[in-house]
């Protein structure tokens, strides 16, 4: 009697992903950023998730300028959402 082909092969482990954000995160630490380059992915993760999008909250939550946070967010929109464009 044979066995079913499934018997044969390994059952594969399903693969479970991070979130965005904390693969962001998790980016960050293996590169070794500096604390201004890590405050800079938080100000990131920080637009996508608690403001909403909202640039002006943002930048009085972290105490920085719009422009400032333009200017970041502009370089990382740039390079396709690579973290490495933050250091």
């Amino acid at each position: 009697m044979r066995k079913p082909a499934s018997f044969y092969f390994f059952k594969t482990k399903p693969i479970i992903l991070r979130n965005r954000y904390e693969r962001w995160r998790g980016v960050a630490d293996l590169l070794g950023f500096t604390t201004p380059e890590r405050l800079r992915v938080e100000w990131m993760v920080f637009y996508y998730t608690v403001a909403e999008e909202n640039v002006t909250l943002t930048a009085q939550h972290f105490s920085i300028s719009r422009k400032t946070f333009h200017k970041w967010f502009k370089r990382f929109k740039d390079f396709k959402y690579d973290v490495r464009s933050l250091a």
